[in-house]
C-alpha cells in the first residue's frame, strides 16, 4: 500500500511485541518410521527393545503426546474394544482413542512380554527395572535412533510424530472421494484438541497435500458455480 499511497504510515517492527514461531516440524515418511522402529527393536536389554519399539510405533500411528503414552496404565488399554483411554491430559481432559487392529495387536504382543517379566506393574510402558518408562529415557534413546536417518540440518523430535500423523491422516482423506471437508473436526477430537484452530498448527504444506488441494480447487468453481 505504501508504494501506491506515499502517506501510508508503517508501524515500527515489533511494535506489538516479538513474533513467536515454533520450530518447523519434521514430517516422517513411512520408510523413516519403519527405520526407527527397526532400530529400536535392536536396542540392548530384556524389555527395552520392545518398550521403545512399541512406544514410538504407538506415537506414529495415533499421534498421542509423548506424555500421554508414558502415563498409560495397564487398565487404560482395552483390547476387547480396541481402544485406550487417555486420562487427564492437557487441560485435565480425558478421552477415548480408538486403535487400528494392527496397533492393537502390536500392543497385545508387548503387553504379554511385559506381563511375563513384571506381572505386578501398573504401568503399561515399563523399563528393564519394571518401573514406568520416563521421558528423559525416551528422549535419550530417540536421540540415538534418529542419527540413523542421516538427516542434515535440524533433527526431528519425538513430538514430530504427532505432526506427521495429522498430515498423513489429512492426506489419506484428501485422496478419498469424500475428501477432508468437514472431517478435520474428527481429527481435532482424536488428537485431544479443544479448538479446531489448534489442529491447524499441525497441518503442514506438504507437496502431496498441496497438489491434491490444488486439484480439488480447480474443480470447485465448476462444481459449485455452474451457469444456468
Amino acid at each position: 500500500l505504501a508504494i501506491t499511497e506515499p502517506q501510508t504510515e508503517l508501524p515500527p517492527r515489533y511494535v506489538f511485541g516479538p513474533a513467536h514461531r515454533g520450530p518447523r516440524p519434521f514430517i516422517y515418511s513411512a520408510g523413516q518410521i519403519a527405520q526407527i522402529l527397526e532400530a529400536a527393536g535392536q536396542l540392548p536389554g530384556k524389555l527395552q527393545p520392545s518398550s521403545f519399539q512399541t512406544l514410538f510405533g504407538l506415537l506414529a500411528c495415533t499421534g498421542l503426546r509423548i506424555s500421554e503414552a508414558l502415563r498409560l496404565r495397564v487398565a487404560d488399554v482395552d483390547f476387547s474394544q480396541g481402544m485406550l483411554v487417555v486420562r487427564e491430559s492437557k487441560f485435565g481432559r480425558t478421552r477415548w482413542v480408538p486403535l487400528h487392529s494392527t496397533a492393537s495387536k502390536a500392543l497385545q504382543v508387548y503387553a504379554r512380554k511385559r506381563q511375563c517379566l513384571f506381572p505386578l506393574t501398573e504401568h503399561f510402558f515399563t523399563s528393564d527395572r519394571g518401573r514406568r518408562l520416563g521421558y528423559q529415557a525416551a528422549r535419550k534413546v530417540f536421540a540415538k535412533l534418529r542419527k540413523l536417518l542421516a538427516i542434515e540440518g535440524r533433527q526431528p523430535r519425538i513430538h514430530d510424530f504427532r505432526h506427521a500423523f495429522a498430515c498423513r491422516v489429512l492426506q489419506r482423506w484428501q485422496a478419498q472421494r469424500k475428501g477432508a471437508q468437514s472431517r478435520v473436526i474428527i481429527l481435532s477430537r482424536y488428537l485431544g484438541h479443544s479448538r479446531i484452530s489448534d489442529t491447524y498448527w499441525y497441518l503442514q504444506a506438504l507437496p502431496e497435500l498441496m497438489a491434491e488441494a490444488g486439484r480439488r480447487f480447480e474443480h470447485f468453481p465448476y462444481e459449485n458455480h455452474r451457469p444456468e
